[in-house]
């Protein structure tokens, strides 16, 4: 009698692998959709959103099984996160158009809503100069953690990136925040 061993090739199993991640997060974000009523959220902005997840994994410190959750609930997580950072960002475009006054008012940027005067370009060009050279006068390592930090990254997961404590990474962020409003401040 011959028996037949059955072999699976690396790339068969990457592709299962692949299709098990990716059905898990879609699963997951259909159902906090679902859960959350979000509306508009078709199959073109699923795509982009699994980049994101997949992305966040790469990023991750990967999953570990000794912590005691299961592949599918790791990948659950990363996917409810990744889709909260892109409803996020969806509220936080629509709400870009309005800027809040001293007063407290809310009113609309000339430069996002498209009615704006040439000075209003002259003045945003200044600004964009100012925070190119402020930018330019910071170390590498300052430079790179408040550009992570204005694309979302957080003080803990840019102390793990650099090696700093995240506490040391939120002050340093804070007194580049502070140090470029002084700036603003002097060139209005």
């Amino acid at each position: 009698m011959k028996t037949s061993t059955s072999r699976i090739s690396g790339k068969d199993l990457l592709a299962k692998q692949y299709e098990y991640v990716k059905n898990t997060a879609y699963t997951a974000a259909r159902s906090y959709i679902r859960k959350q009523g979000v509306k508009g959220f078709d199959e073109e902005k699923m795509e982009y959103l699994f980049s994101d997840i997949c992305l966040k994994m790469l990023l991750s410190k990967g999953y570990d099984p000794e912590r005691g959750a299961a592949l599918k609930t790791w990948i659950w997580t990363i996917t409810v996160n990744a889709l909260i950072d892109r409803l996020k960002d969806t509220e936080e475009e629509h709400e870009e158009l309005y800027w809040e006054n001293e007063d407290g008012d809310l009113v609309e940027v000339p430069e996002l809503a498209g009615n704006c005067t040439p000075e209003d370009v002259v003045i945003g060009e200044e600004k964009s100069a100012i925070f190119v050279n402020f930018l330019e006068r910071r170390n590498d390592t300052d430079r790179r953690i408040f550009e992570l930090f204005t694309q979302g990254f957080s003080p803990k997961e840019l102390g793990e990136k650099f090696g700093l404590e995240a506490n040391t990474v939120a002050v340093r962020i804070f007194r580049m925040k502070e140090q470029l409003r002084r700036e603003y401040v002097i060139c209005a």
